[in-house]
């Protein structure tokens, strides 16, 4: 039975209202015809994992399909790369919280052995992209040895826009390593995935990787759909899995990711999380939102917004408000948003690939749009 709600969200500084008409029920429906749906296609993917939560309601959590001969479940992992970076800024701004350092502050006056950052550059303009920190890419830097990478970095320059795959990650890692004293990796895992309850789907040391790799809880994507189904075995080599780090990317179930952003959705719109920045913070961390440009790197017309990708409409997900954040990782076919306004989390992975951005994008919005498009306004 539809439901008025009223929706009350301070996101980023503004108060917005909107009235809702939600019936959960047939946003499950919507959620289980939309998995069944790629499934039967059989063109983007073998298998996958949706979790949608609206209105305080978690409407689908779970996973279907298969990977080779195994079944994917709820507890499933995969790599994250590019999904998981932003809990790193969030991580940061939880720093930000304790009055350790500002967005504004210099990345140099920091920690001057960031040398590729140059010194005009503050916080804000890496977790906007804004820094010039596009070199090297993310496939040259895993292809090379680890002893080779530092020749890789070349200085930024604080406004050329481009989306940084490594090097910006790098210096906000860093940044937070210079303040607490720790791997930002067991940062995150003490000061936010542990306090949210995450554990169980965040891996982001390389520890912790190792250990769900040799408890038989990573699959890997397949590729070559949908000529072949083709295995990504280099997944599971552990010389792989073992760079679980924050600025690379950890392993994640979508069901973790998605609580993450049910927990950012909820500090957006006013409420307190342990394990999370305050409202405020948080709002000052997204508010730094550039216009969308075209970007050079990942190809495509993007916007960001404190390490999170903003603007979903140039993502191929139109039915969201301006306030909505997330990311879309392309080599794991994952997205991950939250928007307050419209009360609304999800996080999708899909485990087949392709070198045709387009066919990733087709596969994501078979299923994000029709869930959207439930949400009756």
């Amino acid at each position: 039975m539809s439901r008025m709600i009223e929706i009350a969200c301070a996101a980023a500084g503004h108060n917005n209202a909107r009235r809702m008409r939600v019936n959960s029920q047939s946003v499950e429906a919507v959620c289980g015809d939309a998995v069944s749906e790629v499934l039967a296609a059989g063109i983007y993917a073998t298998g996958l994992q949706l979790y949608v939560e609206h209105a305080g309601s978690v409407a689908f959590d779970d996973a279907a399909g298969r990977c080779a001969d195994r079944q994917l479940d709820r507890r499933s992992l995969h790599s994250g790369y590019c999904l998981t970076k932003p809990l790193l800024s969030v991580g940061l701004a939880l720093l930000v919280d304790a009055g350790q350092l500002t967005f504004d502050d210099h990345v140099r006056a920091i920690d001057d052995g960031i040398w590729w950052v140059d010194r005009e550059t503050r916080v804000r303009d890496v977790l906007s992209h804004d820094a010039g920190l596009d070199k090297p890419p993310a496939m040259t830097w895993r292809m090379t040895t680890v002893e080779s990478r530092a020749s890789l970095l070349e200085m930024g320059t604080r406004g050329r826009p481009a989306y940084s795959e490594i090097a910006g990650w790098l210096a906000i890692e860093r940044i937070v390593e210079s303040i607490v004293g720790q791997t930002a990796g067991e940062f995150l895992h003490d000061a936010l995935i542990g306090p949210l309850g995450l554990e169980d789907g965040l891996f982001m040391t390389s520890p912790r990787a190792l250990q769900a790799l040799a408890d038989g809880r990573v699959l890997v994507p397949v590729g070559g759909l949908p000529v072949e189904e083709v295995p990504l075995l280099s997944e599971l080599l552990p010389c792989q899995v073992g760079e679980a780090r924050p600025a690379f990317g950890g392993l994640v179930s979508m069901s973790a990711m998605g609580r993450f952003y049910t927990a950012l959705k909820d500090v957006l719109s006013g409420a307190c999380r342990t394990g999370l920045p305050s409202p405020e913070t948080l709002a000052r961390l997204v508010e730094s939102r550039n216009d969308p440009r075209w970007d050079g790197v990942l190809r495509k017309t993007c916007a960001f917004a404190g390490g999170f990708m903003s603007h979903f409409a140039d993502h191929g997900v139109s039915g969201l408000s301006g306030n909505a954040i997330g990311h879309v990782a392309g080599v794991s076919n994952a997205i991950a948003f939250c928007d307050p306004e419209v009360d609304v989390a999800l996080a999708l992975y899909l485990n087949g690939v392709s070198l045709n951005a387009d066919d990733l994008m087709l596969g994501r919005q078979l299923v994000v749009q029709r869930i959207i498009g439930a949400l009756e306004p």
